[in-house]
């Protein structure tokens, strides 16, 4: 067996997902909101703004799902939304150009 694949029933080694199916939602639909800008912007807006928007609470979003959008990492920003980037193909797509 190759390093890294695990058989059925195995349970998953190393450390616990912080982030689950329910931050990845929120966070794509913040990631829409704000304009599908890059990873390093949102994650800093998601710091500074995301306590101040009102709107968000029409989200529905709940008091453990906000407080993990505001500790994340533009790393896992970026794994938590690859799959929609590339169903969006943005990739190169930047806000500095008109």
């Amino acid at each position: 067996m190759k390093a890294g694949h695990r058989n059925a029933g195995e349970e998953r080694r190393g450390r616990k997902r912080v982030y689950d199916q329910e931050v990845g939602e929120a966070l794509t639909r913040v990631w829409a909101i704000f304009g599908l800008m890059c990873r390093k912007y949102l994650a800093v807006l998601l710091r500074t703004h995301l306590p101040q928007r009102e709107f968000l609470a029409e989200l529905g979003l709940s008091s453990e799902v906000r407080e993990k959008l505001q500790q994340i990492s533009s790393a896992t920003i970026d794994r938590l939304l690859r799959d929609e980037r590339k169903r969006s193909k943005l990739k190169g797509m930047s806000h500095t150009r008109k």
